[in-house]
């Protein structure tokens, strides 16, 4: 069978750099490798999108944008689809959450219409894929796969070459307090999104998750404080 290249815009956008850039970078040579005539572009995920919008207006052939989780803007999917660009996600998020916040409002969502309007979704394994196909039933199998994730392949690539011994000079601290350690103010956020979606859940699912986080939000950072002064040879950088 003869293999058949795609002449495709792809846009990868980057929300950390120091986090996400290496496997954009891979994922743009690896197709590339087998679709020469493509194009791919990877920017600051903000920046990118401006700079897609404008370059995809008025073109005839479709793109491709990776995004690395759901959004639920229905503008957006809307501006998409009037661009003639295909809404993908790679999924590479997860974290640690209560049992009530893992059963009531997973990061899948449950039942999420906003998964209507995904061409794509690309995971880790099979134990993601599984948990998301069975929470959500606008999402089909036929728009899945399970491909991994470039990050971890470039991590093997680092801790290979490091030997488990070497006692580590600088620990990231990757936080989520996404309610109560905002840049945006959460009251504000939802006056936001009852003005675009006025049957929103938003905020019946979030008030639990907030009000939980406001109680273990003190004991993580005492927790940090514990690591730091009995590790003063490590640099400890906190992501919040």
């Amino acid at each position: 069978m003869k293999n058949i290249s795609y002449k495709i815009n792809i846009f990868l956008p980057v929300e950390f750099r120091f986090r996400e850039l290496e496997s954009r970078i891979a994922i743009g040579i690896n197709y590339l490798k087998k679709n020469p005539k493509s194009k791919i572009y990877i920017g600051e995920r903000e920046t990118l999108e401006i700079y897609m919008k404008k370059f995809m207006k008025n073109k005839k052939e479709k793109a491709i944008i990776i995004h690395k989780g759901l959004t639920s803007d229905l503008r957006y999917f809307f501006q998409l689809k009037n661009l003639n660009i295909l809404f993908t996600v790679l999924d590479e998020e997860g974290g640690v959450y209560s049992d009530h916040v893992f059963k009531n409002w997973p990061r899948a969502g449950k039942n999420n219409i906003y998964w209507k309007y995904v061409t794509y979704v690309f995971f880790w394994g099979s134990e993601a894929q599984n948990f998301y196909l069975n929470t959500n039933k606008y999402l089909n199998k036929e728009k899945t796969s399970i491909t991994g994730n470039p990050r971890f392949d470039i991590a093997k690539i680092f801790s290979n070459k490091k030997s488990s011994k070497i006692k580590p000079i600088k620990v990231l601290i990757n936080l989520n307090f996404s309610r109560i350690n905002n840049i945006v103010d959460y009251d504000k956020e939802i006056i936001h999104r009852k003005k675009y979606d006025k049957e929103s859940r938003f905020e019946s699912r979030v008030n639990i998750f907030n009000e939980f986080q406001k109680q273990i939000f003190k004991e993580v950072i005492n927790l940090i404080s514990f690591l730091a002064l009995n590790n003063p040879d490590i640099k400890f950088i906190i992501r919040p």
